[in-house]
């Protein structure tokens, strides 16, 4: 076996290297000061090489962030932004649904 290193960035064939990422926790915070969307619990609970955030959001603008998939209540979705600063939790949809104003 062969092992090759690569610089992020690098472009091979039609895919580039994304930049490491390295995170060590990630969570939404209730107004209850309850922890949801924890990395430490669950590392899918946090969108793939998300931008570091500190934010207050409304429930209606945390909707916007929150990814689940309907058809699929009870997994957490993987998702990602390799190439595009973005950021996002993931969540099932069943918890989504439990979200609730102020809690």
């Amino acid at each position: 076996m062969q092992f090759y290193k690569f610089s992020s960035g690098k472009k091979i064939f039609d895919w580039k290297i994304p930049k490491e990422w390295i995170i060590e926790d990630g969570y939404i915070l209730t107004p209850q000061n309850k922890k949801i969307c924890d990395f430490k619990k669950n590392n899918l609970h946090i969108m793939n090489y998300s931008s570091s955030i500190n934010k207050v959001y409304k429930l209606n603008d945390l909707q916007n962030i929150l990814y689940s998939i309907k058809n699929l209540p009870k997994a957490i979705p993987y998702t990602f932004t390799y190439y595009k600063k973005n950021f996002g939790f993931n969540i099932s949809h069943n918890d989504r649904k439990k979200l609730k104003l102020g809690t």
